[in-house]
């Protein structure tokens, strides 16, 4: 009874982080790159494995008992290599500080599972955002019960015990350890979903507010200003003004176009979704792009490398694709103010297709990340952000995602993520630069649109 007692609570110790987190840093999303979660990630694991270690009790072989590998595999998976090397490195200590080499066996027991759920932790960490659920869980399960197996099967004799009290004692940990952790990921991803839920839900407001917007006056905007820029096109016809007076007249032009550009934006937002879609060859989309852009991108002494798949295909619809990628090679054209390279790619994996589109502009920096796609954001002196916002909704809408990676002076890559039509064929990389070389051997001068 004793036991059981001593194994719940445990198991409250190593959630209690977890509900703090929930209840007053809910708000505060966590990334494992953040020197500060880290710092907080690791002194959680290490109170979390000293707490478990002095309250471990004798199992049924006599040894001690507690869940200090739960905070390891936790503490790594989340944290990387190196935070899970600290936390096994003070278990180890600590362990030493009160239990001694008492129990021989145990330590050695201890010492080598701490090693391999190390190891164990990293690859999760790895390959984390790669997996499904089933396949964490699936992994988590053989890892905490292969790992018991594996030691009592070494052949050495510090470790040797009967063979009855072997399998029950390798039962009892996998028994106890293996629901400990997947009761705490499972609340983790809780966490983690309904914050992203939140942020989900708060974008889609503001797109609510900005179509309603968009509905109710873009019209009645738009139309006295089609009527003002025919008369003074009609004004700048005329043989006796001066040079100063139509380029005044251009300019004033030139700013009511892009006023009307802003209003079609809004427009964009406020028009019904079009649940039809068809098959959309990415190849066809990419090359379109290419040749659109390609004098703006020559204008800002930018070139191009472009690899793309031939026979690669999505469901969607092939005008608003390009509407995003324009969008998105734009902003990165735009970013690269004294030239530089736009990289636009497409590849499979697994059953979806990523687009990739990468440049080496002055890059963004994290809390510039975490405003992309909201509205009237933009890093732009002229910019309303309401060109990215459009993208991402298109995007959204047709069960993609979006994902941007870019560090200050080195560039921004976003890659596009969408589903893969599953009649297309099979694909075929075309050679990217013998089909994009001009006669002097440069790489065409290519960039990438709003």
């Amino acid at each position: 009874m004793e036991l059981y007692f001593h194994y719940l609570l445990n198991v409250f110790i190593i959630l209690t982080p977890t509900f703090i987190y929930a209840t007053f840093w809910k708000n505060h999303t966590f990334n494992r790159f953040s020197n500060a979660n880290s710092i907080t990630l690791f002194i959680s694991c290490v109170c979390v494995s000293i707490l478990t270690i002095i309250l471990s009790v004798e199992s049924y072989n006599g040894v001690p008992f507690d869940l200090r590998f739960v905070p390891l595999f936790i503490g790594t998976m989340m944290g990387g290599p190196i935070i899970g090397t600290g936390i096994l490195g003070v278990q180890v200590l600590f362990h030493i500080l009160t239990h001694g080499f008492d129990y021989i066996a145990y330590y050695l027991f201890s010492l080598i599972s701490g090693i391999l759920i190390l190891l164990s932790g990293i690859i999760y960490h790895k390959y984390y955002s790669l997996w499904s659920h089933t396949k964490r869980f699936l992994y988590i399960t053989i890892v905490f019960f292969a790992i018991p197996l594996l030691i009592f099967l070494m052949p050495t004799s510090l470790l040797t015990m009967p063979k009855v009290e072997g399998f029950y004692t390798i039962l009892f940990f996998s028994a106890t350890h293996i629901p400990t952790i997947l009761i705490t990921l499972t609340i983790i991803e809780k966490i983690k979903m309904n914050a992203k839920l939140q942020k989900d839900l708060e974008k889609s407001e503001q797109l609510r507010v900005v179509s309603e917007l968009a509905a109710s006056v873009a019209h009645e905007v738009r139309n006295p200003m089609t009527v003002a820029r025919g008369f003074i096109q009609l004004i700048h016809s005329r043989s006796n003004l001066t040079s100063d007076e139509k380029k005044y007249l251009l300019l004033t032009i030139s700013e009511l176009d892009r006023a009307q550009s802003i209003i079609s934006d809004y427009l964009s937002l406020a028009k019904p979704d079009d649940k039809t879609h068809s098959p959309v060859s990415v190849f066809k989309v990419m090359d379109k792009v290419r040749h659109t852009i390609q004098a703006y991108a020559l204008m800002n002494n930018v070139s191009v490398e472009i690899a793309v798949p031939q026979n690669l295909s999505i469901l969607g619809n092939e005008k608003e694709l390009t509407q995003v990628v324009l969008n998105i090679t734009k902003n990165g054209i735009e970013a690269m103010e004294s030239g530089g390279v736009l990289t636009l790619t497409a590849e499979l994996r697994d059953d979806h297709v990523d687009i990739s589109i990468k440049d080496t502009g002055q890059g963004m920096s994290k809390e510039q990340l975490k405003q992309l796609g909201n509205a009237y954001f933009t890093t732009k002196e002229k910019g309303t952000g309401l060109g990215l916002m459009i993208s991402y909704n298109i995007i959204h809408s047709w069960g993609g995602t979006v994902s941007v990676q870019s560090k200050k002076g080195e560039g921004t890559e976003f890659i596009i993520h969408l589903p893969l039509l599953s009649e297309a064929p099979e694909h075929q990389v075309v050679p990217p630069i013998e089909q994009y070389i001009n006669k002097s051997g440069d790489a065409l001068h290519i960039g990438r649109d709003n």
